[in-house]
């Protein structure tokens, strides 16, 4: 069995897009374990905060599910859903809007390079709030595959200090 974290984002009609992206991946993985949603700034290619007062800003969260389904199968059933949901990629902009965005950020304690690019953990793991604050409230105890520390230890005081102004849990 496989234990897997994706984090989810939108930040077009996200009410709508969150619920029925969890939908479809309820339908393929059954009972999930999902963290709150957190509304957050949208992050320019720079990593500067970019602060919207129109509407633009993405709700993220993160689900752990367990699943005998590997890697690339995975991949392809959140790239089908993304898509469904009508995903429009944008190689120019990584911090286009967009109507959904699902990451595999752990498959198990793997590490998966595909053409010389580490692709889990993924790259934000560690690095980007609106991955890390979700997935420390699922499992503070998970261990990041190459930094081989918590993600408690990566999240430390002054981390959540610099980040509150820019997160902030959805009340639903």
């Amino acid at each position: 069995m496989n234990t897997v974290f994706l984090s989810i984002g939108s930040n077009i009609n996200k009410d709508y897009n969150i619920l029925k992206c969890l939908e479809l991946l309820e339908d393929s993985y059954g009972n999930m374990t999902k963290s709150s949603i957190y509304e957050t700034f949208k992050v320019n290619n720079d990593t500067t905060i970019e602060i919207h007062n129109h509407g633009k800003n993405f709700w993220n969260l993160m689900i752990k599910i367990n699943t005998f389904d590997t890697y690339s199968t995975i991949l392809k059933k959140t790239r089908d859903i993304e898509n469904d949901l009508g995903r429009k990629r944008n190689k120019n902009d990584k911090a286009a809007d967009r109507t959904i965005d699902i990451d595999i950020i752990l498959f198990n304690q793997e590490i998966i390079v595909h053409n010389g690019v580490t692709k889990v953990p993924h790259r934000e793991l560690g690095h980007c709030f609106y991955v890390d604050i979700p997935l420390l409230e699922l499992d503070a105890s998970i261990i990041h595959p190459l930094e081989k520390k918590s993600i408690k230890e990566i999240v430390d005081k002054t981390y959540l200090e610099k980040c509150q102004k820019f997160i902030k849990k959805v009340e639903r």
